[in-house]
Formats: structure tokens, sequence, C-alpha cells
């Protein structure tokens, strides 16, 4: 009884419950209190089924004074998450999306609607957490990328509270996450960001402000950030972002810097490659930015990044049919990231294009690499 009591509590504080699942929650509820085991198991299982519709219901009850509720509100949340961790899991254990298993799975995710934001946020911070290469985790970029198909602007909220929790492990890719999705709302806390002191979310921030762009407070901000920023890294991301806003006055430090790096640390390292041959993009010197590109497929032929790169510098030149071909080639070798291509302005002379088009509806249905056989 005081189980129910303190979720039907929660549910008058305005924690709303889809309308068709409030009853049986209201049972299953009810049913963790009963005296017989097999009742409160089944009850326990079920709920897990139900939590995304009331996973607020049950994340509040973690804090619960009753022992019992504390633990059986764990044991729903950890049923979930390990769920959905097992649900991406098996997404890349089927080879992506374009599998039969693969699409089962994701249309399982995307049936969480609204409801699944927020528990993925909660896996995708406990893979980073975990996870000794956060930013290369597969599993926890898979999870991001389904977090880019549900997120709503409505849910923003969510994710400032993760920006404003210092040492947060999401909190980087949390950042980006917020330019990729063009959230003008996010402004002032992205602003706060690069004031951060930590040079990873201070980064992630400068380049998520230079894809939001049209808001007079960014552009102030990058330039007093540039100049109070003493690490190297920080400060090449932000004039990167200044230039975005037409803004060159930081590029000539920058692609020094850049180039000192593939010179003279480590000529082979394609991620370094990479951020020259960017640099070379924002300031349209087509042939040098395509040139680093090339070699970094000199050094890994099926690198994704450096033919959807290619793809763009062509694009900018409005040279179609180069840059459909480098697009076509991203795809092939793993080019999912609709979200971001959908909203890249550097592929615009593209859009117009029938065969760009397909292969983009394709994507978007999960056809992955075989989206361009």
């Amino acid at each position: 009884m005081r189980l129910l009591l303190t979720f039907l509590c929660l549910a008058c504080a305005g924690l709303a419950v889809a309308q068709e699942n409030e009853s049986e929650i209201r049972l299953r509820v009810a049913q963790l209190g009963s005296a017989e085991s097999a009742v409160r198991d089944e009850a326990t299982e079920r709920l897990i089924d139900l939590s995304p519709a009331c996973y607020r219901y049950v994340k509040s009850a973690l804090t619960s004074r009753d022992a019992d509720v504390r633990l059986r509100a764990r044991a729903i949340m950890s049923g979930l998450h390990q769920r959905i961790e097992v649900c991406l899991r098996e997404i890349i254990a089927a080879n992506g999306r374009e599998s039969a298993i693969g699409r089962e799975r994701w249309d399982w995710l995307m049936a969480l609607g609204d409801s699944g934001v927020t528990p993925l946020l909660d896996v995708c911070g406990e893979l980073l957490r975990e996870s000794s290469v956060p930013d290369r985790d597969p599993v926890a970029i898979l999870g991001m990328m389904a977090l880019k198909e549900l997120m709503r602007p409505e849910q923003q909220p969510a994710l400032f509270a993760i920006l404003e929790q210092p040492g947060h492990p999401m909190s980087t890719s949390t950042a980006r996450l917020l330019g990729d999705l063009r959230f003008h709302e996010a402004v002032p806390v992205l602003i706060k960001a690069l004031q951060n002191g930590d040079n990873g979310l201070q980064a992630a921030a400068a380049w998520a402000l230079g894809w939001i762009h049209d808001d007079e407070r960014i552009l102030p901000a990058l330039h007093e950030a540039y100049g109070n920023e003493t690490d190297a890294e920080v400060r090449h991301t932000i004039a990167c972002a200044v230039s975005r806003y037409g803004d060159m006055r930081y590029m000539d430090d920058a692609i020094a810097w850049s180039k000192s790096l593939v010179e003279a640390a480590n000529p082979t390292n394609t991620r370094d490659l990479n951020r020259l041959g960017c640099d070379y993009l924002f300031i349209e010197d087509w042939d040098n930015a395509i040139a680093t590109f090339e070699r970094m497929l000199a050094l890994s032929p099926e690198n994704q990044t450096a033919h959807y790169n290619i793809c763009c510098a062509y694009s900018l030149q409005d040279k179609t049919a180069e840059a459909l071909k480098s697009f076509k080639a991203a795809v092939g070798h793993g080019y999912v990231d609709v979200q971001h291509l959908e909203n890249d302005t550097d592929l615009d002379n593209l859009r117009t294009l029938p065969e760009f088009q397909a292969i983009v509806e394709k994507l978007k249905d999960g056809a992955g690499s075989s989206a361009v056989e």
C-alpha cells in the first residue's frame, strides 16, 4: 500500500503516463507489494516492459523512504537499461540497421518515442563512463544516433542539465548533440560551457556554437573565449567555429598548429590529417583540403570521414558528379549519420539530385551501406 501511495503521489505531482498504460501501471505497482513473491516478480518484469511509459515514476521512486520501493525501482530501471544496451549491441552484432535483426531492434528503440529519451541518456552515460575510448565506443555512438532521432525541442532541459553537472561523462557528447540538432535555445548553456575549464567540453561547446548560427550572442562569446583560452586544441576549435561566421582572423594560426601536428608529430595520424583538411575547407582552399583527405585515404582506404569530407569539398565547388561519387563511397564504408548530413549546408548543391535523395531515404529506412548497392 505504501508503494502504491508513493507512485500515486508522484502522479498527483504531474508526472504524466500514457493513458492506455496507466491502469496497468497502477495495477502492477500495487502487485509489487503482494505477499506472493511470484506476483511481485511478474509485476517487476511487466513494469520493465512498461517502464518507458512510467520511467519518471520509477526514477523518482529511487529516492523513496521505503526500502522495498527503492529495491524494486532499481530492479525495473536496471532491467530497462539492460534491455536498451542489449538492443544496441545486437544492432552492431547484426552489422547495423540494414539487417532484418538490426531493423527490428532499431524499430524497438524508435518505438520508445519521447519516453525513451531519458533512459537512452542514462544508458549512454553509463557506457561512456565505463569506456576506455568514450569518443569511439560504438555502442555509445549508436545510442547517441538513436537520441538524435528521438530528441524533441521540449526535451532540451534534460540535455542542459547534463552540461551543468561537473564531470558528467556525457557532457562532451551532449554539447555536440545540441550542435547537431541546431537547438538555438541551447546557446546560453553552451556559452557557459565555453568557460567551464574542462578542455573537452569547451571544445565541444565551441564546435556546437559554430553550427548553430543566427544568434548575435555567439560570435562575441567565441571571440572572448579565444582571447582567454591557453589550450592550443581548444583555441583551434574556437577558431574554426568563428570561421563558420565568415571571420577568418584566427585561421592562419589554426592551420599552422594543425600542420605542425601532421608534419612534425605524427604524419600518419588520420585524426590530425582530418583536422588539417577541415581547416582548409573552412578557408575554401579546396585543392589542399582534398589532397589532405586523400592522404587519409592512402592510410585508411575505407575511412568514411575522409570520403564524406571530400564530398563536401566538391559539393561546395558545385562539382556534383565528383561529390556524389565521394558521398556514395562514404555511405558504402558505413556513414549513416542522417541527422548530420540533412543539416550540413556543405551538401546543399546535392540535395536536388534524385540519386542523392534516394540514398538519403534508404539511410532513413536503416539500409546502411546497402543504400548504395
